[in-house]
């Protein structure tokens, strides 16, 4: 049986698309991903994350919100990443499990270089560098994973 072919859309058709859907959509290299609703514990530490991070902020000029369609600047990708700190620049990617103790972070550095570092502990916390805040793993998770927390 003959499978077929992949129709890749260009960034024109594909934000029609999203404009004609009661659905979110990701888009990567011309691809369409339909983005599937969230399980319980990945919409607690969406929502873990959020609180935390606003409580943090403050007044400053920087906001934590949840999903928020983004693109890379190569215009290649726009994603719905369930945590989006900005302030006046928005150049951050950071990724959370949900079905494990894990927080990776992309960082950009000013030469357009990527770093990457990642936190799997509880007891871990994660500076961020664009906004002055703090991800302390244990809230992060906090009511995600009981089994872990009562080992603690």
């Amino acid at each position: 049986m003959a499978s077929q072919p992949n129709t890749l859309l260009s960034v024109e058709e594909y934000l029609d698309l999203e404009l004609r859907t009661e659905y979110k959509n990701e888009y990567l290299d011309g691809e369409v991903f339909a983005m599937a609703g969230g399980l319980f514990p990945h919409v607690r530490i969406a929502a873990n994350l959020i609180f935390g991070l606003r409580s943090q902020l403050g007044k400053s000029q920087c906001e934590a919100v949840g999903e928020v369609r983004v693109r890379t600047e190569d215009r290649r990708a726009y994603l719905y990443p369930d945590l989006v700190v900005f302030c006046e620049k928005r150049t951050w990617k950071r990724l959370v499990s949900q079905e494990r103790v894990l927080v990776e972070r992309f960082l950009r550095r000013t030469n357009g270089e990527w770093v990457y570092s990642s936190v799997h502990s509880l007891e871990d916390s994660l500076n961020l560098v664009a906004v002055p805040a703090t991800l302390k793993l244990s809230e992060v998770y906090e009511r995600v994973f009981p089994e872990v927390e009562e080992q603690q």
